[in-house]
């Protein structure tokens, strides 16, 4: 990352970055970002997201960092007596290559 991004991210954004990159994943959840940081769900998920409070908007690490980006997918897992279920799921997924450049 160039010195003006990093000058833009917060403690616990560039903390999930780097640990991200430790993790070694391409692809990663939420909750697993979340058990690596010891964060809340909640706050991870704004870490990565950004959220809006009294109507000002917040940027989370998908719009600051070129290195994350997301896709969501819908998993069919199988729910027991013979039925599915189908959930959303929110996959990130992490460029070191763009991150060290």
């Amino acid at each position: 990352m160039t010195g003006g991004q990093e000058t833009k991210l917060t403690k616990n954004e560039a903390a999930a970055l780097a640990t991200v990159a430790q993790m070694g994943v391409e692809v990663f959840t939420v909750r697993q970002l979340q058990s690596a940081l010891g964060l809340s769900y909640q706050k991870t998920r704004r870490l990565l997201n950004g959220y809006s409070s009294r109507g000002t908007p917040y940027s989370g690490l998908l719009e600051k960092c070129p290195a994350i980006s997301l896709y969501d997918a819908t998993v069919t897992e199988d729910g027991g007596c013979g039925g599915t279920v189908r959930r959303r799921e929110q996959y990130f997924t992490f460029d070191i290559e763009v991150y060290r450049a």
